[in-house]
């Protein structure tokens, strides 16, 4: 899906400018979320409400599957928008974890 490949995209320019610093709150797994978590995560959020072929999304960050674009929606995506996160700051490599699947 071609919106979550730029996210990805959008990401890596934001890392480049972003402060890594830590929220104060945790995700459901108990992580402490940083910015770049929180950043990174409003990134795909809106990739998959902006997408016409997206129906629902679910992150890491907010694992509860959420509709984007029931009506004419074909896929489910969940991910983890910052897999590495808490060493991003010894610029260690990071990624965006995604999967797809049919919403059918």
């Amino acid at each position: 899906i071609k919106e979550m490949l730029d996210a990805c995209a959008d990401i890596t320019e934001a890392l480049r400018s972003a402060l890594v610093t830590v929220e104060g709150s945790s995700n459901t797994f108990g992580d402490a979320q940083l910015s770049v978590d929180v950043i990174a995560d409003e990134i795909m959020w809106d990739a998959c409400k902006g997408s016409k072929v997206i129906a629902y999304g679910a992150s890491e960050e907010e694992p509860e599957v959420k509709p984007c674009n029931v009506a004419d929606g074909e896929f489910t995506v969940c991910w983890d928008p910052l897999d590495g996160s808490s060493i991003v700051d010894n610029n260690w490599a990071v990624g965006t974890m995604i999967g797809i699947w049919p919403s059918t």
